[in-house]
């Protein structure tokens, strides 16, 4: 170009890209930078760069204006946390949960050992393709790509009979694309027909979420492996040779089925919503480490945390509700006007997608649904440009529809005439207006058309329950439409045919009917009037349903019979039911009785309460409840809680289920004992409460006072052959001893804590570790103990008693930016590591680990170049050994003042999340358990119990740490930290003074005495450890203990005749 300038570089050892300009070089030269495209632009006349010269200049000839920017900061997580719109605080809680799980985001491509990807292909001859030919440029992006994939073990060579030809596709401004080109690989594959996830259920789930989190998976594909025999199917050949993939490739037809299958297996879904900060911290903690747990890891650039607002499949959900993303709608308004068929149907795809948001959408698109018809010649008038107008407009300007709130009624609206059928959902906002939550239209069927008028009401009425059955499925909806097309059906006195499997359809739902007027009924007769074409059966060609009118005998209690008579007679011998049905069937009553005795009645024999509360409508007898004796009230209490058809529901809805159907006094306590002491909820049902425990920081006086130890890894391999670290962390000044091992044993530990601790800073006075194999062993032991070292072990799963883990991290974490692409060198770098940490000044001291155990900070040999010299200075007045006992006497005492500070601060902000909890030896505990999924035992850890036990405690070791035993033999179980433990409850003990909380049940105020459940009927299927004296040696001085089952074997305490007669009042 003619022209050259010179500009100076700073030469380093390492950078991303080949240099790096800055602001004077693009002031000078006249700069422009590009975002969108990457690219840097200069001017007409663009100086001349040379090539990088020994004396520092770079020179370079430029072809043209424009070059590509090459190299790209990396994203921290720091950056990442400080992106979400949140308080600093929030951030800061953000970042240390991204940082505990960052190996996710280390850019490193993970490998699932949950699925694999198969290929069914029977016995179809083998697909063998020759290359396609290719450019010289385009054949040295394959060599690149082929040398990149076998370097990332994503492919490897092949020999064998199948061949795929490699495509390079161009999509600018990306970089050229590798394909394979699977087509007739796939032409013989068996299709899988796992279901994907649906657009409308996935923006359902959006509803009431104040933050949002999506998480990408980094290449997710490629981590998941190929099977064995799969691996020769997916071969490709390139002028390099033949090579098969050992991932799952980009463009297998079942590869989406096998990712999915793979996304339900580890989680729910990849978007959680949380209606509060901390339970999405909770949320996203589960979530990560589900993935931790699957080998998979994450793209941290294309993952958003704590989002108020959320771009997801061409939608953004506010808590408000969705509307078009409006990126997305600027392809509708730009779309230009179609000149062909082809183009028509393309507008009527993209404004299709976004029907939801606008009324009428089939009416004003109708013009445009003509031209596609077949052999309808092409001719645009100013009616199908008016309805490109109009929809452009309409969408662009869309209503916002509602999340489905499941707390309030539906509504549907529902319409049906010769053209089609119409619904739209409706539910009342907060200030009782309607509000949509989805429209929906189709097109009546040919075999439809000659319903009649009330058949075509009823048809519309079906199809928008079948299309809502995802909204309204187990909750009562009221439906409007302008016919009483419902109530016809429904009084047939003998339907067949469609008439009859109507009627059983409807049978599904819980439905009224309320009929509206077409002129009030608006919405979805335009709905109907113009409705979409639509690719639904029609009703009458779906399968017909079979209604089965009596239920499986197998799912009932294991005692049926029915006879009520013995009813009665339960009610004779229970001395407040008897007395109560004497009186009213005796004439011999006096007036303080009658007004005592006007709560009760004598129906068929048996004694009713009559509950003046309940609204009786056009049912009188729903006043009237059964006055449960005695007897009955332990089989009562199981059946409404225990039984699968009870699904072990909580203490309100157990009792609304037995408050419909039953009475007797306290019936509120009894049910809040029972359901508290409930062996399958205490062990599946999650607390809902600030996790137990206060923070008991440890305050060491002196350096290496107290040390703790872990082991690091295991990394890849080093050519040394290393794999794990070493890290020994000093308390009081935080210096750090780090060395890299080949294994994991206890010689190891033993010999690194003699050479490196030891023999440099002298013995300890504590040790902590957690509970590792190689720290319990008995040489371990021994060694600490030889040299006067008291060694604590951390409690199980509770790894933050070690200050050790948040050194891991942070070692991690530098070396993970020190060594780049060579994972094999990491333990070069430890010394250089070390070296950074011990010089840096520590926040919780102000200090450097150096300062606070040598008195002095350790110099770089920057240090020895620009620090001043002691040449010509005269002897300072005091002798080294003074000046230095003062350095450490005033860094030692300012330590200590600023680590009480620091603790105090910490104590305060970790309290606030936490709950003080005191528990006392002899008490019932159970203990959250971590289970992990195992595929060859068809176990999975989500369907786990929460927790076990009971176990008893046999000691506090601490305000927070108690040592377990078991309750039948007292063998010790282990030490736990107080935010693993809950309390077990018993009958017993359910509603005892400890617990005063559970007691906040209103007794009924009735006059009659008070009839507690005997233990023999009341704790079925319950724990009584204060029933039979079989009290381990072990806990002498505490109450006496029996075995406990809490299986559902439990004997019925009813006889075969009783539970008859109780079927049928059911």
């Amino acid at each position: 170009m003619g022209k050259r300038v010179y500009q100076r570089f700073v030469i380093v050892q390492d950078l991303s890209s080949p240099f790096v300009l800055g602001m004077d070089f693009m002031t000078r030269t006249s700069l422009t930078i590009h975002v969108p495209t990457r690219t840097v632009i200069m001017d007409d006349n663009p100086p001349c760069l040379d090539e990088l010269c020994e004396n520092g200049f770079v020179e370079a000839d430029l072809e043209c204006g424009t070059m590509t920017l090459q190299g790209t900061p990396q994203l921290s997580l720091h950056d990442k946390a400080g992106e979400a719109n949140l308080d600093s605080e929030r951030k800061e809680n953000l970042l240390e949960l991204l940082s505990s799980f960052g190996d996710l985001f280390d850019g490193h491509l993970g490998r699932t050992s949950l699925a694999e990807h198969v290929i069914v292909t029977g016995d179809a001859k083998p697909v063998n393709l020759p290359p396609y030919r290719t450019s010289p440029a385009k054949k040295q992006i394959i060599e690149e790509q082929v040398k990149k994939m076998l370097q990332d073990n994503i492919i490897e060579p092949a020999s064998g009979p199948w061949a795929a030809p490699v495509v390079i596709v161009n999509k600018p401004p990306r970089e050229p694309r590798f394909c394979v080109d699977f087509r007739g690989l796939n032409q013989l594959t068996v299709k899988d027909s796992y279901p994907l996830p649906r657009v409308d259920e996935s923006l359902d789930f959006l509803s009431r979420g104040k933050f949002l989190t999506t998480l990408d998976l980094a290449r997710g594909y490629w981590q998941v492996p190929i099977a064995e025999e799969a691996k020769p199917k997916t071969a490709f050949i390139t002028h390099c040779g033949l090579f098969q993939f050992r991932v799952l490739p980009f463009g297998l037809c079942n590869a989406p089925a096998t990712f999915q299958r793979l996304m339900n297996n580890v989680l729910a879904g990849l978007i959680y919503k949380s209606p509060t900060f901390e339970q999405h911290l909770l949320d996203l903690k589960e979530v990560l480490g589900r993935l931790q747990s699957a080998g998979l890891s994450l793209k941290l650039s294309k993952c958003q945390f704590c989002l108020s607002e959320l771009t997801f499949l061409g939608y953004r959900g506010t808590p408000a509700g969705i509307h078009p993303d409006p990126d997305k709608v600027r392809a509708v308004t730009e779309f230009k006007v179609p000149t062909t068929t082809k183009q028509v149907r393309q507008f009527l795809g993209l404004t299709g997608y976004y029907r939801r948001f606008v009324q009428d959408y089939a009416r004003h698109a109708e013009p445009l649904f003509a031209l596609t018809k077949k052999d309808v010649q092409f001719h645009w008038d100013d009616k199908c440009q008016a309805a490109v107008d109009f929809l452009k407009h309409a969408i662009t300007s869309a209503p916002v529809l509602r999340f489905p709130d499941f707390s309030r009624p539906f509504f549907i609206h529902t319409d049906a005439c010769d053209a089609g059928l119409g619904a739209a959902l409706m539910q009342k906002d907060e200030d009782g207006k309607d509000v949509a939550v989805a429209f929906a239209s189709r097109a009546m069927h040919k075999s439809e058309k000659p319903y009649s008028t009330p058949e075509k009401e009823c048809l519309a009425v079906i199809w928008a329950l079948e299309h809502f059955r995802p909204y309204v499925e187990g909750l009562h909806v009221t439906i409007y439409t302008d016919h009483s097309s419902l109530k016809w059906l429904m009084s047939r006195p003998n339907p067949s045919g469609r008439l009859a499997r109507w009627s059983l359809r409807l049978q599904d739902f819980d439905f009224s009917i309320i009929h509206k007027p077409g002129e009030r009924n608006k919405v979805p007769d335009a709905l109907s009037r113009n409705p979409l074409p639509d690719v639904d059966a029609p009703i009458d060609l779906l399968p017909p349903y079979a209604v089965i009118g009596s239920m499986d005998l197998r799912a009932l209690p294991s005692v049926i019979v029915s006879d009520r008579p013995h009813v009665r007679q339960l009610q004779l011998e229970d001395p407040v039911t008897g007395s109560l049905l004497n009186q009213l069937e005796s004439d011999q009553r006096t007036g303080e009785d009658n007004q005592d005795l006007e709560k009760y009645v004598v129906h068929d024999g048996l004694l009713y309460f009559l509950d003046p509360k309940t609204k009786c409508g056009l049912h009188p007898l729903k006043q009237l409840k059964l006055f449960a004796p005695t007897a009955l009230r332990g089989y009562l209490l199981k059946y409404y809680h225990d039984h699968p058809t009870a699904g072990h529901l909580g203490i309100a809805k157990t009792l609304a289920r037995l408050r419909l159907r039953f009475f007797w006094p306290h019936m509120n306590s009894d049910v809040k004992k029972y359901v508290v002491s409930c062996c399958s909820c205490q062990a599946t049902k999650p607390t809902q409460r600030k996790t137990a425990g206060l923070m008991v920081p440890i305050q060491p006086q002196r350096p290496w006072e107290y040390a703790g130890v872990d082991y690091v890894g295991p990394l890849l391999r080093t050519q040394r052959g290393n794999a794990y670290i070493l890290v020994f962390v000093d308390y009081f000044s935080k210096w750090i001893e780090v060395s890299a091992v080949r294994e994991t044993t206890a010689q190891v530990a033993a010999n690194k804590f003699i050479t490196d601790i030891f023999a440099r800073h002298g013995a300890p006075s504590y040790l902590i570790s957690d509970r590792g194999t190689p720290f319990i062993s008995e040489l371990f032991e021994h060694v600490l103990s030889t040299l006067g070292t008291e060694h604590r072990l951390t409690t199980a799963y509770h790894p933050q008693t070690n200050a050790t883990e948040r050194v891991n991290r942070t070692l991690k974490t530098a070396i993970r930016a020190c060594v780049g692409d060579k994972h094999t060198s990491w333990d070069k770098y430890l010394p250089q590591i070390c070296f950074a940490l011990r010089t840096a000044p520590h926040e919780s001291t102000g200090l450097s680990p150096s300062m606070m155990l040598y008195g002095r900070e350790l110099d770089t040999p920057l240090d020895l170049v620009t620090q001043p010299s002691w040449e010509g200075l005269s002897d300072p007045e005091t002798s080294y050994s003074d000046d230095l006992r003062a350095s450490l006497r005033d860094a030692h005492e300012h330590a200590r003042l600023v680590l009480e500070e620091s603790h105090k601060r910490q104590k305060h902000y970790y309290d606030l999340r936490r709950r003080t909890v005191s528990h006392e030896v002899g008490d019932l505990v159970r203990v959250k358990s971590h289970p992990k999924s195992d595929a060859s035992s068809n176990f999975s850890a989500k369907l786990a119990p929460l927790y076990t036990g009971p176990y008893r405690i046999s000691k506090r070791m601490s305000d927070v740490n108690y040592c377990l035993t078991t309750v039948d033999t007292g063998e010790k179980v282990g030490v736990f930290h107080v935010a693993n433990l809950q309390p077990f409850y018993t009958w017993a003990s359910a509603l005892s003074g400890k617990h005063a909380k559970l007691k906040a049940a209103a007794a009924l105020d009735l006059s009659v005495p008070d009839c507690s459940l005997p233990p023999a009927l009341s704790t079925p299927g319950r724990i009584d450890c204060d029933a039979v004296d079989t009290t381990p040696t072990v806990f002498s001085n505490t109450p006496a203990e029996t075995d406990f089952d809490c299986t559902d074997t439990v004997p019925l305490f009813v006889d075969r005749t009783l539970s008859k007669s109780l079927l049928t009042l059911l």
